[in-house]
């Protein structure tokens, strides 16, 4: 498993190296944007070959290692869903890189945006592979930090940063829930390794019992479930499309991949697993409600996908409420569809407009019939948002649904009509963007942009639809 260390070493001297050439750009002023993304494309190239060239079906089984001898080195542990999370990061972050290349300006702060971007990748796939809850903290942290950063680089947009505040305060706030749960945790189990949760006495009130109810509590702010979701719609709609991109694909996944990871290590007797099954599903119903209900009513489209994003945290939280390894398996191979597809549309929705205020959806009636690819590329991924047979999407949802109904009980049906309903509803309004944008009668001008930004685009609607058309593929990894 060195190969994981590895990886985190390119990642770590990319992004210095990313700095150190930035501080030269005088000399090559010309091509500052050029050299720096072009370091950052092959350092995530290299992780993204790395981890292909060492790829083994672990079969339920997982990895670990320490990098140093000794009890108090830091332990890193990875199984077959932590092997698809971390080639989700890579994968989408390659892209992000790529498309970044075509948006961001030459007299931006080029250097410090690349090197955020890399130490995020290094930060998420540390959650995703923390061994014991002290890495998964300081990880988690590293990934907070850069996410603030990013969510802030359109540093003249006032709404940018209010929204970058917000998060800040929020996910702080969260972050420090966090480390109280792990501290609480630690007093009664004496470790802090994640495969010893399940020393917690969850047969009487405890102080462990309460710890691991915090600890899931902090972590569900990145997450953005109901009523720790009040941060995501300002930062999805007021931060770069590019930044977006990442933290709607990549993010969302590693932060519930951390939360499935604790709950999978806990032994739960029958009582506690309907108290928590009931604790879950009224989150999740709650969280799915208020995401697509509000996204209905939404005329701005960057807030229309954030709020989106919001109701498949709830569809996500109601797999991981049947506490079973079908609903987890579920989980995890949502959070694969969903990240490559929402990642691509907020790519496609930085082609059209650059600013908040130009995201209106009266202002882009017909920019998909001025230019067909876009058009097409709208209606493709909106198609992917509701679910249609064609994209990877129909077969977690169906599979999420599945996992609802055998769980057998009274609250798994009422789940599984909930996520059909709410689906339902979605159709409404990711309608009304193919209507408005794909079919609406034609705008007023063509919209100028790269064409090479497209690219990013295309790979992750094909990754979408060869996931629906073989979706046993990355099913048979995630087992």
């Amino acid at each position: 498993m060195e190969w994981l260390i590895n990886i985190m070493m390119v990642c770590f001297t990319s992004a210095m190296l990313v700095m150190i050439v930035d501080s030269m750009y005088i000399r090559f002023k010309k091509w500052r944007l050029t050299i720096l993304s072009l370091i950052s494309l092959v350092s995530l190239l290299s992780c993204l070959v790395l981890l292909l060239m060492n790829w083994a079906p672990l079969r339920g089984g997982y990895l670990s290692i320490r990098p140093l001898e000794s009890a108090l080195s830091t332990l890193y542990m990875i199984d077959s869903a932590g092997l698809v999370l971390t080639l989700l990061v890579l994968l989408i972050s390659l892209f992000v890189v790529l498309y970044s290349k075509f948006y961001i300006s030459q007299t931006d702060n080029v250097g410090p945006y690349f090197s955020l971007i890399i130490l995020f990748v290094v930060s998420m796939i540390g959650v995703v592979v923390a061994g014991d809850l002290l890495a998964l903290f300081l990880f988690w942290e590293a990934m907070s930090i850069c996410a603030y950063g990013l969510a802030s680089f359109n540093k003249e947009d006032q709404l940018s940063l209010e929204s970058t505040i917000k998060y800040l305060v929020i996910a702080g706030t969260g972050s420090l829930t966090a480390l109280l749960g792990i501290g609480l945790i630690y007093n009664e189990t004496r470790s802090i390794l994640i495969s010893d949760l399940a020393r917690i006495n969850l047969g009487v009130l405890s102080i462990g019992q309460l710890g691991l109810l915090i600890l899931i509590v902090g972590l569900g702010v990145e997450a953005a479930v109901f009523p720790l979701h009040t941060w995501l719609p300002d930062v999805y709609s007021s931060a770069h499309p590019s930044v977006t991109s990442l933290f709607v694909g990549a993010t969302k996944a590693t932060s519930f991949y951390a939360i499935i990871k604790i709950l999978q290590r806990v032994t739960l007797p029958e009582v506690s697993i309907t108290q928590l099954s009931l604790i879950l599903g009224v989150l999740s119903l709650l969280t799915m409600v208020v995401g697509n209900f509000s996204a209905l009513y939404q005329l701005n489209i960057r807030r229309l996908f954030a709020y989106s994003s919001i109701a498949h945290a709830g569809y996500l939280l109601a797999s991981l409420s049947t506490l079973t390894s079908l609903g987890f398996i579920a989980g995890i191979f949502h959070l694969w569809n969903y990240g490559i597809v929402k990642s691509a549309l907020f790519m496609l929705v930085g082609i059209i407009n650059k600013k908040y205020d130009e995201a209106d959806l009266n202002t882009l009636v017909g920019v998909g019939r001025k230019d067909k690819v876009v058009g097409a590329l709208f209606a493709a991924l909106s198609l992917a948002m509701m679910g249609s047979p064609l994209f990877g999407l129909f077969w977690s949802e169906l599979i999420i649904i599945n996992s609802l109904i055998n769980s057998k009980s009274i609250l798994g049906m009422v789940l599984a009509v909930g996520v059909v309903l709410n689906i339902l509803v979605s159709i409404g309004y990711y309608y009304r963007v193919i209507n408005t944008i794909s079919l609406g009668p034609g705008g007023s001008g063509r919209v100028t942009y790269d064409r090479m930004m497209l690219l990013p685009i295309i790979l992750l609607t094909t990754i979408s639809l060869a996931t629906g058309v073989a979706p046993w593929i990355i099913m048979e990894r995630i087992v």
